[in-house]
C-alpha cells in the first residue's frame, strides 16, 4: 500500500477543516470528472457515529466549497460514513482510525494481523496486538479493514 499525503489528495486540505469544524473527521475525499459532471464522494466519521443528518450537514457545508474550488456547479456529491468493516483504500485513511480495531493483511508474514492502531506515520503504522506493538510498513500491507 502506498502512502499519499493528505495535501496530495485533490481538495482534501481545503475541505478537511470544514468537516472538522462540524465535529467530524474526513476519512476520504474522491473527486472525479465524468462527462461534464464532477462526482464527489466524501467519507466522514465521528466518535458518536454518523447519521443521515450528519451527512446532510457536511454535504451542505462542503458542496459550495467544492463548487468554488472546481469552478463548476455541475457537481454531484455523496457523503457517507465509513461503515462497519471499512476497506482501507489509501494509507492516509489510517489516521482517522487511530485507537480503533483493524485487521491487516501483512505480506511479510502472509497472514492477517488483528489489533488496535496505536500510531500512524508516513512510513507505516503501529498495531497493538496481544499487548505487543508491531510496526508494519505500508509496503507490507496488502489490504486492511478498520472499525470492525
Amino acid at each position: 500500500m502506498e502512502f499519499i499525503q493528505k495535501k496530495d489528495i485533490p481538495y482534501f486540505s481545503e475541505c478537511e477543516p470544514l468537516v472538522e469544524g462540524l465535529g467530524f473527521k474526513l476519512v476520504d475525499l474522491n473527486v472525479l470528472h465524468k462527462k461534464d459532471v464532477w462526482q464527489v464522494k466524501a467519507v466522514i466519521k465521528s466518535e458518536k457515529g454518523v447519521g443521515i443528518k450528519d451527512c446532510t450537514s457536511v454535504h451542505r457545508t462542503l458542496q459550495p466549497r467544492i463548487e468554488a474550488l472546481i469552478g463548476s456547479q455541475d457537481v454531484t456529491m455523496e457523503v457517507s460514513s465509513p461503515g462497519i468493516n471499512r476497506l482501507v483504500k489509501r494509507a492516509v485513511e489510517f489516521y482517522a482510525f487511530v485507537g480503533e480495531e483493524a485487521q491487516i493483511w501483512d505480506n511479510s508474514i502472509t497472514d492477517w494481523r488483528h489489533g488496535i492502531i496505536k500510531e500512524v506515520n508516513s512510513e507505516g503504522l503501529v498495531l497493538n496486538s496481544d499487548n505487543q506493538d508491531i510496526q508494519i510498513p505500508y509496503q507490507d500491507i496488502k489490504k486492511a479493514r478498520c472499525n470492525l
